[in-house]
């Protein structure tokens, strides 16, 4: 790592950042995944697509989790085409107004953070490997599985988040109703009103203060950005060329914020969602049951389970200083050429949790700061290390899982509070995203 990035996430200390994310962890219950057990905070639920999932009160579970974006190399897909499959030069395949263009983040553990965030990172893993080992002891068939966790390196057991975004365009008649959609802002607002009027939706128009032009309205030199707004494809510089036949589409404006609560449009993600950025999600957990095809479009008889986690606010924490990736029109196959809408939770734990967040100030002394120490993370790409000594905040700890049949390491549960080693052993069933297969949410 290098001095000048190393310094910057150290800056994540000094700065409060890391304090005041394990502090609301701490303080937010069911609000945040590290605090969550499957079968006891949040349950299965069959759909017609497969699962999902809902707390005890039948509504649908939805829970906040955070972490640090990894580069492309270890699952991030962030562009125009996002994890759409072009398919090959022999069979192309485009965008057109149907398809489901979505983005992916893949989240490591925060670098240069302490311990007692690691092992929120690491509660992360247990609760999503329970969920899947809990749905493998059940199956009465075998199928071919695509999880939610990914190695950062061969040999590993998934210690990468993947998470998936709503569909980036969609066609403008289908527009969803802006006053419906509850943001951060608003949810404060409410939070903050007389108890007469708390429960009645505010209006609240969300700003950022952007340099470059926009579509959104103008006033006194503050550009206003919406939920739901809508603009023009090409403002995506690397939107264009063959593969794109999405003619009337538009790009979408899904709830991406920055640690002020501002809206970053589209073209600006780049920049701010790059490799190294520290962010919070609020997402549901979907498990989908499908056919699987060959190349032909022809059923093989076997059947996939995809494991996928939709985000649908995700808040920047920490910035970074690496380098934003040059992205350019994907020149196609030579060929001649010529959609959700945002989620809608419930103002929940979770988007209590999000919209409560704020970095406590530090100060140090000159002593504090000469005695503090930084310890120097290798590239995460080569290799990442697991935390041990895991002392479970919930009377949980994870322990060593078999490698028979791709099981991940559970929680042993007990009444008493222990601490074991938090090792987690590679699985034969965890797979990185590939693309020959289009993950689409089934509504």
């Amino acid at each position: 790592m290098a001095s000048a990035a190393q310094a910057h996430y150290a800056n994540r200390t000094s700065d409060g950042v890391y304090d005041s994310l394990s502090d609301l962890i701490a303080s937010s219950g069911s609000g945040f995944l590290a605090n969550c057990e499957y079968d006891k905070d949040f349950f299965r639920k069959t759909s017609w697509r497969g699962l999902d999932f809902q707390n005890k009160d039948g509504s649908e579970f939805c829970v906040n989790l955070f972490g640090e974006i990894q580069p492309a190399s270890l699952g991030t897909k962030h562009s125009a085409l996002g994890d759409f499959y072009i398919g090959t030069k022999d069979k192309p395949t485009y965008v057109t107004p149907e398809s489901k263009v979505k983005n992916r983040f893949a989240l490591g553990v925060p670098s240069l953070c302490p311990e007692n965030l690691a092992m929120m990172f690491q509660d992360q893993l247990v609760a999503l490997n329970e969920i899947v080992k809990s749905e493998q002891d059940q199956e009465d068939r075998e199928y071919l599985t695509k999880e939610w966790l990914s190695p950062s390196a061969p040999g590993k057991a998934g210690d990468i988040i993947t998470i998936t975004s709503p569909t980036i365009y969609k066609a403008p008649q289908t527009s969803p109703s802006e006053s419906r959609v509850p943001t951060i802002k608003r949810i404060l607002k409410r939070s903050r009103g007389s108890s007469s009027k708390k429960d009645e939706p505010v209006e609240v128009s969300q700003a950022a203060n952007v340099s470059s032009s926009s579509d959104g309205q103008e006033t006194d030199g503050v550009v206003e950005y919406k939920i739901g707004q809508l603009y023009e494809p090409n403002r995506l510089y690397d939107y264009g060329g063959n593969l794109f036949r999405n003619s009337g589409c538009k790009l979408i404006q899904h709830e991406i914020i920055d640690v002020n609560h501002n809206i970053i449009p589209p073209w600006d993600q780049y920049a701010a969602l790059r490799t190294g950025t520290l962010v919070m999600a609020t997402v549901t957990l979907h498990c989908f049951t499908m056919n699987v095809k060959d190349f032909n479009g022809v059923e093989t008889g076997k059947r996939r389970k995809i494991y996928q986690i939709n985000f649908h606010r995700l808040l920047v924490i920490g910035d970074s200083i690496a380098e934003v990736l040059t992205r350019t029109v994907h020149p196609g196959y030579g060929a001649d050429d010529d959609t959700d809408a945002p989620h809608e939770p419930r103002d929940s734990s979770a988007d209590r949790a999000m919209a409560s967040f704020k970095v406590k100030k530090i100060k140090l002394t000159k002593d504090d700061a000469s005695s503090s120490s930084v310890k120097k993370v290798s590239e995460r790409a080569e290799s990442s290390t697991t935390p041990s000594n895991h002392s479970a905040s919930r009377g949980v700890a994870a322990s060593t899982a078999s490698t028979s049949k791709g099981k991940q390491p559970v929680r042993n549960m007990g009444k008493a509070k222990a601490s074991s080693s938090a090792k987690i052993t590679p699985s034969s069933s965890t797979t990185i995203f590939d693309d020959d297969v289009s993950m689409e949410e089934g509504s």
